[in-house]
């Protein structure tokens, strides 16, 4: 193998860390390389990689943003009424459209579809989503927003392109109308 010069060994070593993905590993692989290969041992660099770490999470926190590993919560609307009157309550209208199998991609289904079209909320976050979870006292997925966002790009039922304004799409439409089971009163048709 004939050597290479310094910009095609820099190219490798960019493409190599790039297909690596993860920031952490990526660290980790840095400082054995720097370890590894610079020519005292470990001359200060890898010791100024981790000051740069430890001052950019530092940064983080006194400025308040999130770290991407920091669980993101959900709050209980309080003023959302999923009892109003002339309406089928929400708890009822789980119950009746409710599969016998079900699991929480039906629940988040019907959540949204109760909102936007029995009660025509606008601007349904996952918040609202979360309310209606915890109305049938059902357990939450532990990443609402990522479940969410996996019933749109795989189901189709629901619109996630604008998260504070989630919405119900004609594919989850007819789901809710059509393949779960009729509600109580529309049986006796």
């Amino acid at each position: 193998m004939a050597p290479i010069n310094e910009i095609e060994a820099m190219r490798e070593v960019e493409k190599v860390l790039l297909e690596l993905g993860d920031s952490e590993a990526r660290k980790r692989v840095l400082i054995w390389a720097c370890s590894k290969f610079s020519p005292s041992g470990l001359d200060g660099s890898v010791e100024l990689m981790k000051a740069k770490v430890k001052a950019k999470k530092a940064s983080l926190k006194k400025t308040g943003k999130q770290h991407k590993s920091k669980k993101t919560s959900y709050k209980i609307i309080k003023n959302l009424n999923l009892s109003q009157k002339g309406k089928t309550p929400f708890r009822d209208f789980f119950v009746d459209k409710l599969p016998e199998k079900s699991n929480a991609k039906i629940i988040s289904l019907l959540a949204v579809y109760y909102l936007k079209k029995i009660l025509d909320i606008a601007g349904i976050s996952t918040d609202h989503i979360y309310t209606c979870f915890k109305d049938v006292a059902k357990p939450v997925p532990s990443n609402l927003n990522n479940h969410l966002q996996q019933i749109a790009s795989v189901m189709g039922w629901i619109d996630t392109s604008h998260m504070d304004d989630i919405g119900i799409t004609t594919v989850g439409e007819n789901y809710v109308e059509h393949k779960l089971p009729p509600h109580k009163k529309e049986a006796g048709k």
